[in-house]
Order: structure tokens, then C-alpha cells, then sequence
């Protein structure tokens, strides 16, 4: 139905789909909370997560009609907002996920597509960060910017507010794949069929370390990633992965 996020389990991936036609998409408060209830709740045999829109844009930022200054200016210094809680739920994810991007995607939405692990996008998807427009700063998670794009074209973008191509995010390290128009979906489906071919569990135990390179010193994220590594390798499915890749080799088949 259009007019809502729409989450659909379709042979083990979980689709997010924005479907808000007259606004470009955009995300109110109950389409952030859909958002953060289909990570968290995603059925056992969810391979991966796909975020993606319809009607030709991927979501145009947060419907500030629907984030009013008056309840932003209810949440306390040492509160998560619900933004900042659905952005933390798709960063901490223990499955890939993907964000499959066409025409716009803005504000929060591209906060989103950055806590994700792969970004297919259209040539014709355009970025921004417009927060200082509407007269807010941008908090949390967007530091993450800096680690893609570099700290001073971070900057550029949080304190501009400007509109980038998809050829300038690609050349600036933010995409993995640029695709012709329209070819977002089927780009994200190349991926998918990767992450059918590996271990959930070692994939976890990945992420889990990508959590702690993001969010730790080095030294103890040094140690926690030992410590994820000998408990997966330990386990009898990585016995049995280690032992289907081998013998894969030895017969001479793509690993």
C-alpha cells in the first residue's frame, strides 16, 4: 500500500521499501519506527537487509511535519531521539544490510544508507545532508561521514547543506557500486546472492567486530576481535564451512 514503509520477507531477504509518493518518500515517525522493528525482529533465516524506495527516489530525509521543533525539543541531553535509536538498530545489525538508492536520498535517509554495509546506487541519486537549512545541527551517527568521505568534505557537506551527484559520492569512497538509472535493485540482488554463499554465523561474528573498530579504542577492539575469532572458530559450523570451501578448492570450483 502506498503511503507507508513496507516490509516484505521474499526468499530469506527482508525488503524495506519507502512508498510515499507526493513526498519523495520522506520518513515520519511511525516509518522510522517500522524501520527499526523490521531490523530487530527479522525472522531467524533473514539472510539480509534491503533498504530501498519506490516511485524513483530512495527517501527525501525526515517529514519535518512529522518531527515538529516541539517534540525535538523534548528529547534531553542524554536521550536517543527515535532516529538515532532506528540508525543504531541498522548499524548494530548482525546481517548484511543494503541500501539500494535511486533519486534522492536526504537528511536521515542518508544517515541510513550510511550505517549500511553496501550502498548500490543510480546515477541519478542525488545526496545531502540539509539539516543546517532547516536550522538543526546534525548529531550522532553522521560523524561516520568523516570516515568515508574524509574530515574536510564532511565538513563541507554537514555545514552546506548542498546537493551532491552520485559520480562525486562514488569518487569520493561513499558508493560501492554506481549503476545506470533505474538498476539499484538488481545491483543490491548481485550482493544478496554473495551473502546466500556464507556462513551466518562468521557473518555475525564480522559485523560484531565492525561494531567495535567503530565504537572502541583500538586496543580493545584489537582484543575483542580475538576473542569473536576463537569463539567462531571454535564452533562445529565452522568446521563444516572450513571444510565445504576446502573441498570446493581441491575440485578445482570457484571457492
Amino acid at each position: 500500500m502506498a503511503g507507508e514503509t513496507r516490509v516484505e520477507d521474499i526468499g530469506g531477504v527482508r525488503w524495506v521499501r519507502f512508498d510515499r509518493p507526493d513526498k519523495r518518500n520522506a520518513l515520519r515517525i511511525e516509518d522510522v519506527e517500522a524501520i527499526r522493528a523490521a531490523v530487530r525482529d527479522a525472522p531467524a533465516d533473514c539472510t539480509c537487509i534491503v533498504f530501498t524506495g519506490e516511485n524513483g527516489h530512495f527517501a527525501a530525509g525526515a517529514d519535518v511535519s512529522s518531527f515538529s521543533a516541539a517534540s525535538m525539543g523534548k528529547l534531553e541531553v542524554a536521550d536517543e531521539s527515535v532516529g538515532q535509536k532506528m540508525i543504531r538498530e541498522v548499524r548494530t545489525c548482525q546481517r548484511p544490510t543494503i541500501a539500494a538508492i535511486e533519486g534522492y536520498c536526504v537528511g536521515l535517509a542518508m544517515v541510513l544508507s550510511a550505517m549500511c554495509d553496501i550502498r548500490v546506487v543510480s546515477k541519478t541519486a542525488k545526496f545531502s545532508m540539509p539539516e543546517v537549512k532547516i536550522g538543526i545541527p546534525v548529531i550522532g551517527d553522521s560523524a561516520i561521514f568523516a570516515q568515508y568521505i574524509g574530515l574536510a568534505r564532511s565538513r563541507e557537506m554537514l555545514l552546506t547543506g548542498a546537493f551532491y551527484s552520485a559520480e562525486q559520492m562514488e569518487r569520493w569512497g561513499f558508493i560501492n557500486r554506481l549503476v545506470d538509472e533505474g538498476g539499484a535493485v538488481a545491483a543490491a540482488q548481485e550482493f544478496i546472492d554473495l551473502f546466500r554463499e556464507l556462513p551466518p554465523r562468521t557473518v555475525a561474528a564480522q559485523k560484531r567486530i565492525f561494531e567495535a573498530w567503530y565504537q572502541m579504542p583500538p586496543r580493545d577492539a584489537h582484543r575483542l576481535s580475538i576473542l569473536e575469532y576463537a569463539v567462531t572458530v571454535a564452533h562445529p559450523e565452522t568446521g563444516e564451512w572450513i571444510d565445504q570451501f576446502t573441498s570446493r578448492r581441491n575440485e578445482g570450483k570457484k571457492p
